[in-house]
């Protein structure tokens, strides 16, 4: 290792430990400014049910839908639901019949009733727009039964591409596209209204589904406008769920919620572990290996730091107890990753090597065995991000992130902030804890 001198190896400790310092604060401290609110890393990373209060919704499936059909529609159920305001939502498929969806806030008591009637509605089923006001007539008739060549239906999961809220002035609604079928078949209806049936019923109700004729034949978009913002919403987001692939059971919709009372307990449980099994190892490290394990320590406090941030960026991952337990499993790796290699630094010392020597031969002896260790995580992690549902998500997405933290931590920014140390106590060997082998 080469010595950088006194002086700059301080200035460069100095701004290593603000960094840190910064990171701690960012990962906890929720800070308000005169424009803007700061949500810590944890604060503002989604959580599960498991540690925070909220409700489970498990959607029954109908038919027999592709795996393809459930993801998509799963896609949607999670767009819709954290447009509406959620904060958290974590949907996956249950069994071979369901569709779970782990929801945090808002869901306080007073919302209760209404965020269970929105829950409710997603399942109302399939749209379509159609040029006669029968629930019942189908382009698709059973064997032995003729086809109306005038009827046109627009089926929203075939032919509605996107579907937009826009204003006019005091005037709000929606911008409905269709993909190129579905211009051709709204283009083929002009000049007749149209009629909304959601889950083939009629749609909002039997007297007042009809909607105002298109006049331009060659529109490619259909416009909805309404006088009141829930009337937009309401439109918004059941169209928004008939274009679902899978079809819902409106009467199979289970709601949970769980009590603050027990989050509070799985939260606090897991906090208490992942601090004290952290605190721990990090004593142990100091109590064997001295000045040694101020870089372990400062690494990984740098690193949890990091990593709180990018999770809190990750959509698609729900924090919860099970999570807790994979930082524990990584903290014990990062432990025991770094003690083989200070044991290997006591070893070269030993045989007569300086303990700079010492230390780039151990860490370059154990280069491949730290490589390996994260690689295989890495990979695990990987395998259960993309194969499992609900909390294992985000175990398999921590445990791949904790393990290129630790790789790049353990071969480069250890031997960075040892080479500080080394620079900054050159010859004071004793605060390492390291003695030679005594000839016989």
């Amino acid at each position: 290792m080469k010595n950088l001198g006194k002086i700059q190896a301080i200035i460069i400790s100095s701004v290593i430990v603000l960094v840190m310092a910064l990171g701690v604060v960012a990962s906890f401290v929720s800070m308000s400014f005169k424009t803007k609110d700061f949500e810590s890393f944890a604060g503002a990373m989604k959580k599960s049910t498991s540690i925070d209060a909220g409700m489970s919704v498990e959607y029954e499936i109908k038919g027999n839908p592709s795996d393809d059909e459930i993801s998509n529609s799963i896609k949607i159920l999670t767009d819709i639901m954290r447009e509406y305001g959620f904060t958290s939502v974590n949907a996956y498929k249950k069994g071979d019949d369901k569709i779970r969806v782990d929801l945090n806030k808002p869901v306080l008591y007073s919302d209760r009733s209404s965020a269970e009637e929105f829950l409710q509605g997603l399942a109302t089923g399939k749209l379509e727009f159609k040029n006669k006001n029968d629930a019942k007539a189908t382009t698709t008739p059973a064997e032995g039964q003729s086809v109306d060549p005038t009827l046109i239906v627009i089926d929203a999961t075939k032919h509605v591409d996107k579907v937009s809220k826009i204003s006019n002035g005091q005037v709000s609604g929606l911008q409905i596209d269709f993909n190129k079928e579905g211009k051709s078949l709204y283009s083929a209806a002009s000049g007749s209204p149209l009629y909304m049936f959601v889950g083939g019923k009629a749609w909002p109700s039997a007297e007042g589904n009809e909607l105002s004729a298109n006049t331009d034949p060659s529109a490619v978009s259909m416009y909805l406008m309404f006088n009141s913002s829930e009337a937009v919403d309401s439109y918004y987001y059941t169209i928004r769920a008939g274009m679902m692939e899978v079809e819902l059971d409106s009467a199979g919709v289970d709601i949970v919620y769980n009590t603050n009372k027990t989050a509070l307990t799985y939260k606090v449980t897991g906090i208490v572990l992942a601090v004290f099994v952290f605190v721990a190892l990090m004593v142990l490290l100091a109590l064997k290996y001295k000045a040694f394990a101020a870089a372990p320590i400062v690494s990984s406090v740098i690193g949890f730091a990091l990593e709180l941030f990018l999770l809190q960026t990750m959509d698609w991952v729900a924090f919860g107890f099970t999570g807790f337990i994979a930082l524990i499993f990584m903290t014990i790796l990062n432990y025991v990753l770094n003690a083989h290699i200070f044991n290997s630094v006591g070893q070269e010392f030993a045989i007569g090597k300086s303990i700079s020597t010492s230390t780039d031969d151990a860490f370059k002896k154990n280069t491949w065995l730290v490589i390996d260790a994260s690689v295989i995580v890495f990979i695990v992690g990987l395998l259960i991000s993309f194969l499992a549902t609900g909390e294992m998500i985000a175990v398999g997405t921590i445990l791949a992130l904790s393990a290129v933290v630790i790789a790049i931590s353990t071969l480069f920014f250890n031997r960075l902030l040892l080479n500080l140390i080394f620079s900054i106590f050159e010859g004071k060997e004793k605060i390492f804890g390291l003695s030679r082998r005594e000839e016989e």
